[in-house]
């Protein structure tokens, strides 16, 4: 099934053309589309027709603080905890870099995480409901396949090569340090190699056995003690270019 795309602009206008899903309404004062109430009810409906159908969703929004709220609303009312994992969630946000045009200024980490979580459900069809803004969606993003390629899978028992996989992480953006405490770093102690991706409420430490995958187990990253056994975890990057991208060719 395709991607649905709705807005969210609270005006004056009926915007059921918008939303093509959406059961017929009567219109609402112009001073009640505006409120707090109209927009809430706005996301319950996409909601419902969510719920009803499952699909990728694409909501806009008019502005970033209308879009926190929306993806706020949908998650109460789809009864979502915001405290999930991102890799359990289906309410994602597609922040716009908000920085100034042509300025030497980085987008914040935490935007770029957010972008690079949707990009992950969007891209594995994992039935989202992308909540975004026009400045978002005007940028350009990188190719659905490169995206793709970025990403990597980590299963218990599996070959791996360390020096590769050490590489992918700084060239997607990991900052490689002794101990691991925030989403974005990495380190390599012999065997064991920490990891903490935008996906996941706790790193991960990955254990090798040679070139295979001993183990996989998050961790707290206060105690550095290792807790929960994992089966299987996915990297995503936490730049939205490559380095290997932008080295000279030899």
């Amino acid at each position: 099934m395709g991607i649905r795309v709705c807005s969210h602009f609270p005006t004056k206008k009926d915007r059921r053309s918008a939303t093509p899903f959406a059961a017929p309404r009567r219109r609402a004062p112009a001073s009640v589309c505006a409120s707090k109430g109209c927009a809430a009810a706005r996301a319950l409906l996409i909601a419902e027709a969510y719920r009803s159908a499952p699909s990728p969703f694409v909501v806009l929004a008019s502005g970033t603080a209308e879009a926190e709220a929306l993806a706020s609303d949908l998650a109460l009312f789809l009864g979502e905890d915001r405290g999930l994992p991102a890799l359990l969630r289906a309410v994602q946000s597609f922040p716009a870099w908000d920085v100034p045009a042509f300025e030497p200024v980085s987008p914040p980490a935490a935007v770029i995480h957010d972008r690079m979580r949707a990009l992950f459900h969007l891209v594995h069809g994992r039935d989202p409901i992308i909540v975004t803004t026009p400045d978002a969606v005007m940028q350009r993003l990188l190719p659905r396949t490169v995206v793709k390629e970025a990403m990597r899978y980590l299963v218990e028992g599996d070959d791996l090569d360390a020096g590769e996989l050490t590489q992918h992480l700084i060239d997607w953006g990991y900052l490689r340090v002794p101990v691991v405490e925030d989403v974005g770093e990495f380190s390599v102690r012999g065997g064991l190699i920490d990891v903490f991706t935008p996906l996941d409420a706790q790193p991960f430490r990955l254990e090798l056995d040679g070139d295979r995958i001993e183990s996989l187990r998050t961790f707290d990253p206060d105690t550095q003690r290792s807790s929960d056994q994992r089966e299987e975890v996915v990297i995503i990057p936490v730049r939205e270019a490559s380095l290997a991208d932008l080295r000279a060719p030899e």
